[in-house]
């Protein structure tokens, strides 16, 4: 037989008089009571400490809300409700009872998923004392890590006939990761059949042996008991709704209010802040991620960037920095010798703009076709016979002038005597 050493705390629902059959067939008017299925000892208690101790995380280095992610299995042995086929309502209350009960722990746990299945055997037979089929089921239908809660609803019909519940602790999950996880008879849910534990505080109770609490009693009014400093010692669980019992007389009456204490449904009402420090350690140290990021990324923020080859510092040596390049949105005006933009500034070196060509070279300028229809002769004098054949014959000759042209058209007159006739016109 497969054997899983994990340890598991049970909630016991019997009848005070003949043996149970059928845990359909209990007489629910008579008094009924929890009882625990497996019973901590002092000596694996303080080796559980011990690695608490060892590996510890406070749960100041986490702050704010924390959110478990939540899947709820529903196993039937047929599609009634009788037969554990309940509703997605009846999960729904389930779902805010746990909430609400956990609200002063800032713990939410978020319905992630429900999943159905149908399996007589699984409904009837898984139980803590029937490991095999137990991990039959959980190896296939468990979801998530440490961080996930997986709730498994059943009939406890055999093997463990009268249970009600029961749940791993946080540091057992390193090593028995399948076996994590919550089962809880499935008429336990608010509006089920069974009497004075339907009010869903049967998994409110799992749930706290999930997130690292002890009973209230453990230990009874000796020793570390559960390990909580403001939970008054308690000999025994406690049955019904005792009000003003006061089993360890000096340290309080006994805290039956408290959700990890036997009582009925009805009388369960609270966790203490010592309680609730211990969960949020618990869950720190063995269920969370290790830092407090809510997501740390894999790869550095700001990756690691080759320099090109144009960043690369010069070879002719420079005061400039080569890395001013890039701001450049067109190329230098340099010569190729000179690679880096920055040391010929523009205004030292306006090549190759030197200046407006509109201002300084009109293109073209030459002399007037009218004034010089073909090239004219260099520094050479023009003499009245030339302008015989001309088309200026009827113009009176002009006097001796001198016209020079170079890359800009110059026109040399020289001054005549008044009485000389005007020159033509260079129009």
């Amino acid at each position: 037989m497969l054997y899983r050493k994990y340890l598991v705390f049970a909630i016991t629902l019997f009848a005070s008089t003949a043996p149970l059959g059928d845990a359909r067939a209990i007489d629910i008017t008579r008094p009924l009571a929890r009882g625990c299925g497996s019973i901590l000892s002092a000596a694996k208690q303080a080796l559980f400490e011990q690695d608490f101790r060892s590996h510890r995380i406070v749960s100041s280095s986490r702050t704010g809300p924390i959110t478990i992610q939540t899947y709820f299995h529903v196993i039937s042995k047929d599609d009634t409700e009788a037969g554990g086929n309940i509703s997605d309502e009846a999960i729904d209350r389930q779902m805010r009872t746990l909430n609400t009960a956990y609200r002063s722990s800032e713990i939410t746990f978020n319905l992630t998923k429900i999943t159905r299945t149908s399996n007589e055997r699984w409904f009837r037979q898984v139980g803590p004392s029937n490991a095999e089929i137990e991990a039959e089921m959980k190896d296939t239908l468990r979801e998530g890590g440490a961080d996930a809660l997986n709730v498994y609803t059943v009939g406890f019909e055999v093997g463990d006939i009268g249970l009600l519940g029961y749940a791993t602790f946080p540091h057992e999950y390193k090593a028995f990761p399948n076996d994590d996880g919550v089962v809880v008879l499935h008429s336990t849910l608010p509006g089920g059949t069974t009497q004075n534990y339907n009010l869903g505080h049967t998994l409110t109770h799992e749930v706290g042996h999930w997130v690292g609490l002890y009973h209230t009693f453990q230990g009874g009014c000796t020793g570390p008991g559960d390990e909580v400093d403001d939970t008054p010692a308690q000999s025994s669980p406690s049955t019904g709704c005792p009000v003003g019992r006061d089993s360890c007389p000096g340290g309080g009456l006994d805290p039956i209010d408290n959700f990890m204490d036997y009582s009925f449904d009805s009388c369960m009402a609270r966790f203490t802040p010592g309680q609730v420090t211990r969960m949020r350690d618990q869950l720190t140290t063995y269920r969370l991620p290790r830092d407090n990021s809510p997501k740390v990324p894999t790869k550095p923020t700001f990756p690691s960037i080759p320099l090109p080859p144009i960043l690369q510092p010069p070879t002719s040596g420079t005061s400039e920095s080569a890395i001013a390049a890039p701001v450049q949105s067109e190329p230098a005006p340099a010569p190729s010798a000179q690679p880096e933009p920055i040391a010929a500034p523009e205004p030292v070196q306006p090549e190759p703009v030197p200046a407006p060509e509109a201002s300084i070279q009109p293109e073209p300028i030459p002399v007037p076709e009218s004034v010089q229809p073909e090239p004219a002769p260099t520094s050479a004098p023009v003499s009245p016979t030339d302008l015989s054949d001309s088309k200026l014959d009827d113009c009176p000759a002009p006097s001796p002038s001198t016209v020079t042209v170079t890359n800009f058209v110059t026109v040399t007159v020289p001054a005549t005597p008044p009485s000389a006739t005007p020159e033509p016109s260079l129009v």
